[in-house]
């Protein structure tokens, strides 16, 4: 494994939730890091903490990632303190609920500017640099979101638009894994699943704030934990990572029983609210939440109304009819694998 000490890494989003538990480990592995999010204030206390328990420097840098002028200034302002970018972490990101039938498409827009067109802009700005050392990092935080998707069930994440924007950044990552492996580039792939970061925090916060139930928090990984995980892949040059055995599970099924999740989800739409009537953005892990309407005003909190007057149980009911059936499915497709090969030609 590969040591990390002394290494130069520029974390976006790195204001709060996962970017700040990534800096914090990063900080923790010896490396000297950038902090870059909209948020000055909440740097400074991410800056702080990381001072106060790492012999390592840290620099503040504000970023809004959908500014080519912003990334220019990461970029020059960590070469000139440091030299070097040898770890860059594309972690800011925005969350949008609702069916696809009602989404706003002015919103939907500054979705995928965020999520994916940011990352392709930090992309293009840190790579003559690392090619120019001979090398780097780029870590890539989507979710587990880029690997299935679902319906609108009151559930965080459960969004065609944020899936599609977490799909299109899987295709950018791999696409760039395979471009610049010459020279020397590494693209890590992080795929969280359920998290305990400001994601859901703000959705706690908006409208239906007091009425979400925190049960719904429940078996979520804190951010922590991703962090540490997404560290170790760094040092170990990994190619794409899930958080939990669960999370690979999940997709591993989805993956051989297509046909039977998207009937459970299906069915599953019976026993989930309403779909909200206003669906909205959320924030994710930094404070990227301005909608891309003509004043570009920041988005409300709008939530997900659903979750807010769903019953705790529901979203576990929905987990078990849905993994009930991709687990049948599985076991069926390998049952009629090895009748196939057990066959007398």
């Amino acid at each position: 494994m590969e040591s990390l000490v002394g290494r130069i890494a520029v974390i976006t989003g790195a204001s709060s939730g996962i970017g700040a538990a990534i800096a914090q480990e990063l900080a923790a592995a010896g490396c000297h890091v950038v902090l870059a999010a909209r948020r000055i204030d909440k740097l400074e206390e991410v800056a702080a903490a990381i001072r106060d328990a790492h012999p390592v420097d840290v620099l503040i840098v504000p970023l809004d990632v959908t500014q080519d002028a912003d990334l220019t200034q990461v970029v020059a302002m960590t070469s000139a303190r440091f030299g070097r970018i040898d770890i860059w972490v594309n972690n800011a990101g925005l969350g949008q609920y609702g069916p696809v039938a009602a989404l706003d498409m002015n919103e939907m827009r500054y979705l995928f500017e965020v999520n994916l067109f940011a990352v392709v802009r930090a992309i293009q700005h840190v790579t003559p640099v690392m090619r120019a050392q001979g090398g780097g990092v780029i870590v890539n935080v989507g979710s587990i979101m880029g690997k299935f998707t679902m319906p609108q069930l009151g559930i965080a994440g459960s969004s065609g638009a944020y899936a599609a924007s977490k799909f299109a950044l899987q295709a950018i990552s791999a696409t760039a894994r395979m471009e610049l492996a010459g020279d020397k580039i590494h693209v890590l792939s992080v795929l969280p699943g359920r998290t305990t970061s400001e994601f859901d925090q703000h959705f706690l916060r908006g409208p239906a704030a007091g009425r979400a139930p925190r049960k719904s928090l429940r078996g979520a990984a804190p951010a922590s934990r991703v962090a540490r995980r997404t560290v170790r892949a760094i040092a170990r040059r990994e190619r794409e990572i899930y958080i939990s055995w669960v999370d690979r599970a999940v997709v591993l099924c989805i993956t051989h029983a297509p046909w039977l999740y998207e009937w459970a989800m299906a069915k599953a739409m019976h026993m989930a609210p309403s779909p909200p009537a206003n669906p909205g953005s959320e924030q994710s892990d930094d404070d990227q939440v301005r909608t891309a309407g003509a004043k570009r005003s920041q988005a409300q909190a709008i939530g997900d109304r659903g979750l807010s007057s769903a019953d705790p149980s529901t979203g576990m009911k929905i987990g078990v009819v849905a993994l009930g059936a991709m687990a049948l499915g599985l076991i069926l497709k390998v049952n009629r694998r090895q009748r196939a090969a057990h066959r007398p030609d």
